[in-house]
Formats: C-alpha cells, structure tokens, sequence
C-alpha cells in the first residue's frame, strides 16, 4: 500500500481476524472493536516478538495485562495501579 490511509466515515475496517478499527463518531476519535471478543485492546510487543503487555478495556475499567488501572469512577489523580499512586499528574 502506498499513499495516505483513509476511513471512512462512521465504517469499521478489519484488521487480521481479530479487531476492527475505523470512525466511531466521537469527536477526535478512533474506534477499536473486538472481531472475536468483547475486550478491545492493543497487545505491546518488543523489537524480538515477546509480548510485553496489553491494554484493554472491559467495562467501564481499563486493565494493563490483567491489572485493574483505572475505572470510571477514579479520577486520574487518584488512580492506583497494582496498589501504588502512579497517575499523578
């Protein structure tokens, strides 16, 4: 592929057989769906192809490899992951 990539407007395009991504008509946006599975998220790897982390949501709560980090009752200031003060800002 060369060129800019373009979405359409309020369209979800796949990616691999497992998640989608496109508009989702939130203002500054980008939507990520699940193809397969109600937790959409991002899977991090390193430069050898050892994963090293996913963020999900689920919910109304964002996880980090399984680790609760944020609901949506917490404020940034006050969220807490695995029991120490981290998103203080």
């Amino acid at each position: 592929m060369t060129g800019a990539l373009n979405f359409a407007n309020n369209t979800w395009n796949k990616v691999g057989d497992n998640a989608y991504m496109g508009d989702c008509n939130v203002a500054g946006m980008i939507g990520i769906k699940g193809s397969n599975a109600a937790t959409p998220g991002f899977a991090m790897y390193n430069n050898s192809g050892t994963l090293l982390g996913k963020l999900y949501a689920s919910g109304t709560s964002l996880y980090w490899s399984n680790a609760k980090i944020l609901t949506s009752t917490d404020s940034v200031r006050e969220a807490s992951c695995m029991g120490r003060k981290k998103l203080d800002i």
